[in-house]
């Protein structure tokens, strides 16, 4: 890791380690990943969503604010602006992959050196 940890989360495994409960020193650091889990979970299932019942697109979530920036755009630029987020997205995923295949192969610290403690 890079070296920098929010408090309380010092002794916290870093990449995989994270699952392997022999790892944690104190029972607080296996509640502060307990309740980053449930936190997230809470965030995907009731708040990242469309609220509002007004998306006009999977995965619109302006949530009716906006309107005055995108509603006004073209047709043809909405497009453009949602296929590029969409690739972004599938870019971030394969990168994120692929450091999971290295963190498994045991060669991250070759590939990013600048990660070791």
């Amino acid at each position: 890791y890079a070296g920098v940890r929010i408090p309380g989360m010092e002794e916290i495994p870093s990449g995989f380690g994270v699952f392997d409960k022999s790892l944690y020193t104190t029972e607080l650091s296996l509640d502060n990943v307990r309740w980053t889990i449930a936190t997230m979970v809470i965030l995907e299932t009731f708040v990242v969503k469309d609220g509002s019942g007004v998306a006009k697109f999977p995965g619109d979530y302006l949530n009716g604010f906006g309107k005055v920036r995108w509603d006004k755009r073209s047709d043809e630029f909405k497009m453009s602006s949602r296929a590029k987020e969409l690739n972004n997205g599938r870019a971030a995923m394969m990168g994120i992959v692929g450091l999971m295949v290295h963190e498994n192969m045991g060669n991250v610290d070759v590939l990013l050196p600048f990660l070791n403690k």
